[in-house]
């Protein structure tokens, strides 16, 4: 009597569709998670080379500027200026500014660390677009740095960093830094522990 050895090592049709449903289950279990670390692991590597860009510039613009950022621009509220003061040391790709409407270097929509939503309206600040990507929104306060009026403290205006650009989640302390420009330096404001980068 011969033995069938086709019998015995062929897979059934059942066997085949269990083997695919497994494969799916954990390919939809993997695939997300595997897409989420990579997508933080980006934005994380997007803040470190921004925040260089930007204490670079501010360096080089406090030096040209006799040493701190006292009489940066000539008036107060000037936001644009204060954007072509940094620009002058960054490679960019436009500029939008104040009161072009978002949309065009600002997401219409874009979030505090908690998830609500931010009203301060792009219209209102001027706003540009790196050669990298990254979106810009520059703040001017007044020029003596003087006036307590970020967060209570002293300094002459602030800027906001979407390292993503219209991505999402455009969240402060996801993929958006907030710096302050302070008389005397450019700091990250890093008070929230969920900062994806800590510098």
């Amino acid at each position: 009597m011969l033995f069938n050895i086709k019998k015995y090592l062929a897979f059934t049709l059942s066997e085949v569709l269990i083997v695919i449903a497994i494969i799916g289950v954990v390919a939809a279990i993997g695939i997300p998670t595997l897409y989420n670390a990579t997508n933080q692991a980006e934005i994380v590597m997007a803040e470190k080379k921004v925040y260089a860009d930007f204490m670079q510039a501010a360096t080089r613009l406090k030096i040209d500027n006799s040493g701190d950022f006292t009489g940066l621009c000539p008036t107060a509220y000037d936001n644009f200026c204060m954007m072509n003061r940094f620009l002058e040391y960054m490679k960019y790709i436009k500029t939008c500014p104040a009161n072009t409407g978002s949309g065009n270097c600002w997401s219409a929509e874009w979030y505090y660390t908690d998830g609500g939503l931010i009203t301060d309206s792009p219209t209102s600040h001027a706003t540009a677009v790196l050669n990298n990507g990254a979106m810009v929104m520059f703040r001017y306060h007044e020029t003596t740095c003087t006036v307590n009026t970020c967060s209570g403290t002293a300094c002459c205006g602030w800027l906001y960093v979407d390292v993503n650009g219209f991505k999402s989640p455009n969240k402060v302390g996801e993929d958006i830094l907030h710096f302050y420009l302070y008389k005397d330096k450019l700091s990250i404001v890093n008070t929230d522990d969920t900062l994806m980068y800590q510098p």
